[in-house]
């Protein structure tokens, strides 16, 4: 039983027990006023209840336009950083493949045996820059005297854009493909024989610049 309904009770009897005494003004009184002190009470808690509800509501809504505002400098700030990164990828990959090239009598890596009259290929390439690797561009599993360049990197960096580490590589004498429009599952573009490395993403940055023209 509730506090509301025993403190009820309590005050029917009492009152019943005053108006048996001989005081039957004592018990109405008594009875009216515990009456009103159990209303007062009823109406305090079920008025704290729907002020409580009141709050709540408010601060849904506050929580909710605040989320809209914060959103999408969120996402804002996630995009510089994204297009942060790939700079700093980009610009340590060319870096290093201008060091390989400067290594291997100007023959940039990519092609098998250090001989720029094959077909490049993406295995020979992230063979050749993570691993060490002789002055014709063989390739070693460790560093030795005949294997003493590099390696030049740990691993192919993955595109922070679309996190793809896939390079699509342009053979000698092919034009390269134009910016992709959508999805695609490469994160790289390399042409060994011009030394262009591009991201190869389609989208922008924040401030409007194409990825592909990094």
């Amino acid at each position: 039983m509730s506090p509301g309904g025993i403190d009820l009770r309590f005050r029917v009897k009492r009152a019943s027990f005053a108006w048996c005494s001989g005081d039957p003004v004592d018990s109405a009184m008594e009875w009216l006023m515990s009456g009103s002190r159990i209303q007062t009470g009823l109406e305090h808690r079920r008025n704290r209840r729907a002020f409580t509800l009141v709050e709540l509501v408010i601060v849904v809504l506050i929580i909710a336009i605040l989320a809209a505002i914060v959103a999408p400098r969120f996402s804002g700030a996630s995009d510089m950083a994204g297009s942060s990164a790939l700079l700093q990828d980009l610009r340590y990959i060319r870096q290093q493949i201008q060091v390989y090239r400067a290594q291997h009598f100007g023959v940039s890596p990519g092609y098998a045996g250090g001989n720029p009259d094959t077909t490049p290929s993406e295995s020979d390439f992230i063979a050749q820059m993570t691993n060490p690797t002789s002055s014709d561009g063989s390739v070693g599993t460790s560093s030795s005297q005949t294997f003493r360049f590099g390696p030049y990197m740990a691993e192919m960096p993955i595109n922070p854009i679309n996190s793809s580490s896939a390079i699509l590589v342009v053979p000698n004498g092919s034009p390269l493909p134009p910016p992709p429009t959508g999805p695609t599952v490469y994160g790289w573009l390399y042409k060994p024989e011009t030394l262009e490395f591009k991201p190869y993403v389609a989208g922008q940055d924040e401030n409007g610049r194409a990825y592909f023209d990094y």
